[in-house]
C-alpha cells in the first residue's frame, strides 16, 4: 500500500571513537514524502543518511527498507544516493554527461530518459567539467535516476550552486516529488528552503528533536532547542 514506510528507524544509535553521533533515533519516511532533515553541523545528518542507504551500519536499533529489515535486502536500485559535494574524482577527467550517467548502469535510452526527468537532455555530448555546478547536480541527480528508485536522497546538493540554479534545482525535486511520486530525503542548512520545499521536517541534533509538516516543526521554541541558541525564521517568497 501507497501510504506505507519506505524507511523505518527503530531506537538507531551509532558512535565514532567512542562519542556519541547518534542517539534513539525513532523515524518513519513514507511514500510520496518530501522531507527535509535539518540540523546544526555535527548534529548527525549525514551519519543518519549512510545508516539508511547501508554504508555504516548502526551501533544500535535496527533499519527496515521497503518492509524488510535492512540486513536481508537487496533491491539497492530502489535508493538513489546523491551525497554531499558529489563529484567526480578526477574532475578534469574527459568524461561527457551521458558517460557520467552511466556511470551507475543504464543503456543509452535509459540514460536519454534520466537526463531528460531533470532538463539535461541536450547536454548528454558535452564535457562534464564545462557545466555550471547547478547543471552538475542535475547530472548526478540523473545518475541516480538511472535505476528508477523510488526513494531519492540528497545530503546538501545545493551546496556551491548559485542563486538562480537553487530555484531551478528546488522545482525540479518539487517536480519529482508531485508528478512521478518520487519520494525524497533532503538535508538542507537552509531552514527557509525546507520550509517552503518540503512536505515534513525532522529536526536532528544527536536525537530527534522533532518530525512533522514544517509551518508546525519550525518554530521558535523547536529552533532554539535544535540549535542551542535563539533562531529566527526569515520567510521569503520564492
Amino acid at each position: 500500500m501507497k501510504d506505507d514506510a519506505i524507511v523505518n528507524i527503530n531506537n538507531v544509535g551509532f558512535r565514532y571513537q567512542h562519542e556519541p553521533v547518534l542517539e534513539n533515533i525513532n523515524l518513519t519516511i513514507k511514500w510520496g514524502d518530501f522531507l527535509g532533515l535539518v540540523g546544526p553541523n555535527g548534529s548527525g545528518k549525514t551519519t543518519l543518511l549512510k545508516i539508511i542507504v547501508g554504508l555504516i551500519k548502526p551501533d544500535s536499533g535496527s533499519v527496515e527498507l521497503f518492509g524488510q529489515s535492512q540486513s536481508r535486502f537487496t533491491d539497492w536500485a530502489k535508493i538513489g544516493y546523491v551525497p554531499q559535494k558529489a563529484a567526480l574524482s578526477n574532475p578534469t577527467f574527459p568524461v561527457t554527461v551521458a558517460e557520467a550517467v552511466g556511470m551507475n548502469g543504464g543503456d543509452p535510452e535509459t540514460i536519454r530518459r534520466a537526463l531528460a526527468g531533470v532538463a539535461m537532455e541536450n547536454k548528454m555530448t558535452q564535457p562534464l567539467n564545462e557545466l555550471s555546478g547547478g547543471q552538475q547536480q542535475r547530472v548526478f541527480i540523473a545518475r541516480a535516476l538511472v535505476s528508477r528508485p523510488q526513494l531519492l536522497i540528497l545530503d546538501e546538493p545545493t551546496v556551491g550552486v548559485d542563486i538562480d540554479s537553487q530555484l531551478q534545482f528546488y522545482r525540479l525535486l518539487k517536480n519529482l516529488n508531485q508528478k512521478h511520486a518520487l519520494t525524497l530525503v533532503l538535508v538542507s542548512h537552509d531552514i527557509d528552503v525546507v520550509a517552503h520545499e518540503t512536505k515534513t521536517v525532522a529536526c536532528i541534533n544527536k536525537t530527534l528533536i522533532c518530525h512533522g509538516e514544517p509551518h508546525t516543526v519550525l518554530r521558535g521554541d523547536f529552533l532554539d532547542q535544535l540549535y542551542g541558541r535563539p533562531v529566527r525564521l526569515l520567510m521569503h517568497n520564492h
